[in-house]
């Protein structure tokens, strides 16, 4: 009897310290996101509601902490199968990231994040954390970012077949765990089985630190598995007599001035590629550095089809003396401080530049940013104006224009230059700080009458109205405006 009653008193203790502990942990939902809290340790876990669940937020921020009755509380981790299924596009962790474990099946079968860079202080990526769940609807995960802290990577962790560059952090390569099946194969941390759709594509590019590539080459399953394996600095390639930095880790190149004595480019005709290539591998040519086509005596600068480049150095254009017309790509946003600029008196060193085309994607122009005397023509593709920068100088009562370098220097843009924009944003544009109360001429892009357009149209049909000549082009008649009826 004493026998059971003992018993009888150690299980009511146990189940008290068991209710106890489950007190300890709640639920909460912050932003979508559901998160356990372990008011004992202080810390959250970022879970999923239930099994069958999964988030279906488009963009997924993983916070430093989450509050629940006024006390923050650390997200820690991420528990198994957390974000698993989630349709989410982007997942990234708040700078300051304090989650320092992984759970399996993590962020499995997330098929439409394309970049996922984990945290410092994560040191494992266990079993099935990165993984493709199947061959018909792959993970579309094109680039991962391991941190330094990573000190060991799981079998079947990280299976990406759309994977194209894989960076590690860290200067020592972390530990490969493997599993010999019976059937006589290695389970590795990149493979679900050999030849399997799933598995991480052979041909990503690894990126590693500084002075680590023999040691990343020499380790197994990632030297011995990956085919190419570079350091994350900035190479410098010459192609076709330009120069590019070629940034590994970004996958990128960016044009930058001639290594040469005057540093500038003597070429006459210069054409911008969309790519370059470096040890079989191609990269978008995205960027055109500070100064890159300074004091160049080229006649003509042009960008190839399906260009890349979406930035503009300070001074990239500035005192290309030669060229007469220039047209950027789609996709720069900002032109910059002196980007367009002859900083010298006409007298001396005029610009010959006559006719500008800025992209719809432009939205910004600095200051001084285009400065060129010979401007005849600047045509704007965008129907929303781009917001023009000023700078007040005290000392002279001026206020610094894109257009101009001061009030009483030589060199601006003419006022006279004509304006053209497109069609119905006229008034848009005549009522723009910066343009309508600076060009006295802003006209819409005509759009019925084509010059020339029997010239450069392949396959139009020729009539003649009243000793007018017309085109008839995809089911429309043209004015043909200039040409001389032969």
């Amino acid at each position: 009897m004493r026998m059971k009653k003992i018993f009888t008193c150690i299980s009511a203790a146990v189940l008290a310290l068991g209710l106890q502990a489950a007190a300890t942990l709640d639920t909460i939902q912050v932003d979508g996101i559901y998160y356990q809290i372990n008011e004992e340790d202080s810390i959250a876990t970022l879970i999923r509601y239930n099994a069958s669940s999964k988030y279906e937020i488009e963009d997924i921020v993983i916070p430093v902490d989450v509050v629940k009755d006024e006390i923050p509380y650390p997200v820690v981790a991420l528990g198994q199968g957390a974000l698993r299924n989630t349709t989410a596009k982007t997942i990234t962790f708040a700078k300051g990231s304090k989650v320092t474990e992984l759970g399996m099946q993590a962020f499995q079968a997330a098929v439409n994040v394309q970049e996922l860079e984990l945290p410092e202080g994560i040191k494992l990526i266990p079993l099935s954390s990165i993984h493709n769940a199947t061959a018909t609807n792959p993970m579309q995960m094109k680039k991962l970012v391991l941190p330094a802290s990573i000190d060991s990577i799981a079998r079947l962790s990280i299976c990406l077949p759309q994977l194209k560059s894989l960076e590690f952090k860290g200067t020592v390569p972390p530990r490969i765990n493997t599993f010999a099946t019976t059937s006589g194969y290695t389970q590795n941390p990149w493979e679900v089985n050999k030849d399997n759709a799933c598995n991480t594509a052979k041909s990503a590019i690894v990126i590693v630190p500084k002075g680590s590539v023999e040691a990343y080459r020499n380790t197994e399953w990632i030297g011995d598995y990956f085919t190419v394996i570079v350091d994350a600095k900035k190479d410098t390639i010459e192609v076709d007599g330009l120069f590019y930095e070629m940034d590994n880790t970004k996958q990128t190149a960016t044009l930058i001035p001639a290594q040469n004595s005057a540093n500038k480019y003597e070429q006459d005709n210069i054409v911008i590629p969309a790519t370059v290539s470096e040890g079989g591998r191609e990269y978008p040519v995205v960027s055109l550095a500070k100064a890159a086509f300074k004091q160049s005596p080229a006649t003509s600068i042009t960008f190839a089809e399906s260009s890349n480049v979406v930035e503009i150095g300070m001074q990239c254009f500035q005192r290309a003396t030669n060229i007469t017309e220039l047209e950027l790509p789609e996709g720069i946003k900002l032109i910059p401080v002196t980007a367009i600029h002859s900083d010298q008196d006409p007298a001396t060193e005029p610009m010959a530049l006559e006719k500008l085309v800025l992209p719809a994607s432009v939205d910004s122009l600095a200051m001084m940013s285009v400065v060129a005397s010979n401007l005849t023509t600047i045509e704007f593709k965008g129907s929303v104006p781009p917001g023009c920068c000023h700078k007040y100088i005290a000392a002279t009562d001026y206020y610094q224009v894109p257009w101009e370098i001061n009030k009483t220097h030589k060199n601006f843009t003419p006022k006279e230059c004509v304006i053209i924009v497109p069609k119905g944003a006229l008034e848009a544009y005549q009522n723009a700080p910066g343009i309508g109360d600076y060009f006295t001429t802003i006209k819409e892009q005509e759009t019925t009458a084509v010059e020339n357009t029997a010239v450069q149209a392949k396959a139009v049909q020729k009539h003649i109205v009243n000793g007018q000549l017309l085109i008839e082009r995809d089911g429309k008649i043209y004015t043909v405006t200039g040409a001389q009826i032969r």
